[in-house]
């Protein structure tokens, strides 16, 4: 909302049961075709003036969720939520959805609809529409973290930056393979392997094993980590979405380059774009470590209106830390879980494989340290809600 302080303030105040019995008012007359509204007299109060925009937004929302929405169905593309004059996308919420007190504007003034802009901080985002489903059944949404044992790389000099060629890690393809299958088995919603952890070979063994295997529960969302990929004299760190059957869904590249304190930065071209996915459980962006962590160029990522962001890394502890500053500015925002899946950089003294910051609900989740290849990390919820800065799950 673009409002004076004083007025999304006077939002933030009002009573949700008062909003839902306004809007019911407001709902035939709307239903019948008229959207007119009835303005406060000029001498009312800013809650008076909320009140009536809030439940008028309210009505008139319900009616297209039950004359549009249900009529037409699923889109075939994220072109039918688009505004142009907006330049936002009108986004369905894909779980239910229990406004509180105290939320403000951002948090709950639409009941079905979530509104994501269609460029952010420069950046365009681009949605897109997957049919896939959590395989969880008992109401836990798992998530698996997968490390490298004694990861190491090799790479080239570009100009003052450098590239990474191949990586190594101990019983790689075999760890592989029991990553994919213990997803499996634990029914996990999503997978990620860490940022330039694996080479394009070791990317196509994840997508091989999915799609052979042979059981029900196969993740919704497998991000098999980043790469740097080339194309002429032109380099990018590409992170690659896969389906539960081992087919890309959609590829998303990092645009701010991390500089490592020997080899300098990264050679690659930076990224414009954000990448969303709209599954049929959840609404999903992905960063890849800098674009995510670095809070001295103000990450976009918290001002998208999505339930989860999920985020391959490279680096160490401060890495995480910035990391976690920017999850706590998404919880804040709109109830968003962060899960960042973080391999150590080589050479580290640290005993442990990496670092890792679960999606749990709230804006004050802690970075855990993992010294195994794997380990499911469990949410009750992709949905949290706030109430008076305390957060509960439905």
């Amino acid at each position: 909302m673009q409002a004076p302080a004083v007025v999304r303030d006077a939002f933030k105040r009002l009573r949700e049961s008062d909003i839902k019995a306004e809007a019911a008012k407001r709902e035939t007359r709307v239903a019948n075709g008229n959207c007119a509204w009835d303005c406060p007299l000029d001498d009312a109060d800013e809650a008076t003036w909320m009140m009536a925009l809030g439940a008028q937004i309210r009505a008139v929302e319900t009616w297209m969720n039950i004359s549009v929405a249900h009529a037409l169905g699923e889109p075939a593309s994220a072109d039918a939520w688009y505004c142009a004059a907006t330049d936002h996308y009108a986004v369905p919420r894909r779980r239910p959805f229990r406004p509180k007190d105290h939320h403000p504007y951002e948090r709950r003034g639409l009941l079905y609809h979530r509104i994501i802009p269609a460029e952010v901080s420069g950046y365009q985002v681009r949605i897109t529409l997957d049919n896939a489903r959590d395989p969880s059944r008992d109401g836990i949404t798992r998530m698996g973290a997968a490390l490298l044992q004694d990861f190491r790389f090799t790479h080239t000099r570009h100009g003052d930056g450098f590239l990474i060629d191949s990586v190594e890690a101990t019983d790689m393809a075999a760890t592989i393979g029991a990553q994919v299958e213990r997803a499996c088995g634990a029914a996990c919603y999503c997978v990620v392997w860490p940022e330039l952890a694996l080479s394009p070979a070791a990317r196509d063994h994840i997508a091989t094993l999915l799609r052979h295997h042979d059981g029900r529960n196969r993740p919704a969302v497998v991000v098999a980590g980043s790469w740097h990929q080339r194309d002429g004299s032109v380099a990018r760190n590409v992170g690659t979405v896969l389906d539960g059957y081992g087919r890309s869904v959609l590829t998303f590249a990092k645009a701010l380059p991390f500089t490592h304190d020997s080899l300098g930065p990264e050679a690659i071209q930076g990224s414009h774009a954000i990448e969303v996915l709209v599954t049929r459980d959840s609404v999903i962006a992905f960063a890849i470590c800098r674009d995510y962590c670095d809070n001295q160029v103000l990450s976009p990522f918290p001002d998208l209106d999505v339930d989860l962001i999920l985020v391959p890394s490279l680096g160490n502890a401060a890495t995480m830390d910035g990391h976690r500053v920017t999850a706590k500015r998404a919880a804040l925002n709109h109830g968003t879980r962060t899960f960042v899946v973080q391999q150590d950089l080589p050479a580290g003294t640290d005993p442990r494989l990496g670092l890792v910051l679960p999606p749990q609900a709230g804006a004050d989740q802690k970075a855990l340290a993992q010294s195994d290849v794997w380990k499911v990390y469990e949410v009750t919820s992709l949905g949290p809600y706030y109430v008076g800065g305390r957060t509960e799950t439905l």
